[in-house]
């Protein structure tokens, strides 16, 4: 994965971001090289990653928004990153399903390992007052609670992991999803969105009236 440097703003841009060749911050157009960003260089402005939804389909297929939001923890070389794909809008009743890639922002001469180890995924407990949890593939290795948040923990995870969050849906209103990503030995990262729960539509049962 290509890391290139804004020649107007200096944010880092990945090359996955869905606003390349244009940087996310300031959109400028990047140049086509990969940045070799100097070891502890201190960024002069903070990343702020385009996180992309799309729609995944399914039962929700005709709730679906789609938006985009900015990652606005500062990144950093060494750090894991998580960004995602969701639909921000369903119904009570209906199951939400979220894709997760989990990647870093390694300089590219530090890549020689392709697995992270320990990884933790922390969802908070209050998001599971609005939904049921119902899967996480692949599955964890280990699943516990602790303090306010629920821990989905991996002994080893490969570059790149894709993780699908499978959620029904039970209560309405708009609800916070914050999910934070941690690895031994790298600086944990951040993905944040809101999630519109409706009620669900009521069929109209009413008969048919025939006029005298």
């Amino acid at each position: 994965m290509r890391k290139i440097l804004c020649p107007r703003c200096g944010t880092i841009n990945l090359e996955k971001f869905v606003t390349f060749p244009h940087c996310a911050h300031c959109g400028t157009l990047l140049p086509s090289q990969e940045t070799s960003v100097p070891a502890g260089r201190a960024w002069q402005r903070p990343l702020k990653p385009l996180l992309w939804l799309a729609l995944l389909g399914g039962a929700t297929l005709g709730l679906v928004v789609a938006a985009t939001l900015f990652q606005e923890t500062p990144q950093e070389v060494g750090q894991v990153v998580i960004y995602g794909q969701l639909s921000r809008a369903t119904q009570v009743g209906q199951l939400m399903q979220a894709q997760f890639t989990v990647d870093t922002l390694d300089a590219p001469e530090s890549r020689a390992a392709d697995n992270l180890n320990e990884v933790k995924l922390r969802v908070p407990r209050d998001f599971f007052k609005a939904f049921d949890f119902v899967a996480l593939d692949p599955v964890p290795d280990e699943v516990t609670s602790r303090g306010s948040g629920r821990y989905f923990s991996y002994a080893v995870l490969p570059r790149e992991t894709r993780l699908r969050l499978t959620a029904y849906a039970r209560r309405s209103g708009r609800h916070r999803l914050n999910i934070q990503i941690y690895a031994l030995g790298r600086s944990s990262g951040e993905f944040r969105t809101m999630i519109t729960v409706e009620q669900a539509a009521r069929q109209n049962n009413a008969g048919i009236k025939i006029g005298r």
